[in-house]
This record gives C-alpha cells, structure tokens and sequence, in this order.
C-alpha cells in the first residue's frame, strides 16, 4: 500500500511538472514574440530618433541661418539710423536756409515731408522685418524643444525596451 501510494503521488508530481513544463512553455513563445515586438517597435523607434535628429540638425541650420539674417537685418538698421541721422541734420540745414531765405517753396516742402515720410515708413518696416525675423526664431526654438522632448521620450522608451530584452533574454537563458 505504501508503494502503491509513493506510485500515485510520483504520477501526481509527474503530472504537476508536466503541467507546469507546458505552462512554461508556452510563457516563454509568449515572451519570444514580445520580444520579436519589441525589437519590432526597437527599429522603428530607432527610425524615428534618425528621423528627429536630422530635423534637429535641418532646425538648427535654419536657426543659423536666421541669426544670421537677423545680424544683417540690424546692421542694416544700424546704417538706417545713422542715414537717418544724417537725414535729419540735412532737414534741418535746409529749414534754416529755408526760414533765413524765407521761402515758401511748396514744391521743396512737400519733398522734404515725403523723404521724412519714406523714413519714418522705412524705419517702421525695419523694425517689423525684425519683429518677425525673432518670431520666426522663437517659433523654430520651440519645434527644436519639442524635437528635443521627443529625442529624449524616443531615447527613455528605447532604454527601457533594451532593459526588458536583456531580462527577457537572461530569462530565457535560464
């Protein structure tokens, strides 16, 4: 009776390991084709980082490229204001030849307000040319902020993914 016991609880262990070989098993096709998943979503991932560094490096040209405009924009502004200068002390000269002559040439007048005109016109698109040229930086500094947000969410994931294919792995070597 005593064999016969020592029989069935064998067949019983027997059973329970074969229960639990199968269960094993089937975790681990399980964990293979997570991890065929995962490399999947690895490549594509690893893609998409390629993908946002070369717009960030594209980005960052453009925003080179910007200072630069913005750096001849101002020098351009800087010579505005002293031809403007200039301008202004040559109004003045000529409204003193004006008022010691004491004409009233209407003609002269009506160009000396159009050529101040045309300089207040000038100064004011200058400075909208600027207004823009370092809105258009703002804007491209915050896509490069964002590229640079997802670079690293993009990196994070891929950290993690190698973590749990090398977990898997030891798993699976064990």
């Amino acid at each position: 009776a005593s064999l016969k016991m020592k029989i069935d609880e064998g067949a019983t262990s027997i059973e329970a390991l074969t229960g639990d070989l199968d269960t094993a098993r089937e975790e681990i096709a399980q964990m293979e084709s997570s991890e065929q998943e995962l490399k999947s979503q690895l490549g594509k991932e690893q893609e998409t980082i390629k993908a946002l560094q070369q717009d960030k490096a594209g980005m960052l040209e453009e925003k080179v490229e910007m200072q630069s405009e913005i750096d001849r924009l101002q020098s351009m502004n800087e010579e505005k204001d002293v031809a403007l200068t200039e301008a202004a002390n040559l109004i003045a000269e000529v409204e003193n030849v004006v008022q010691e002559e004491k004409e009233s040439n209407v003609e002269l007048r009506e160009q000396l307000k159009a050529a101040a005109d045309e300089i207040v016109k000038l100064k004011a698109d200058n400075a909208e040319n600027l207004a823009k040229a370092a809105a258009d930086i703002a804007n491209r500094e915050k896509t490069i902020e964002v590229g640079q947000t997802t670079i690293s969410s993009l990196q994070e994931n891929l950290d993690t993914s190698e973590e749990e294919i090398t977990k898997l792995q030891s798993a699976e070597k064990k």
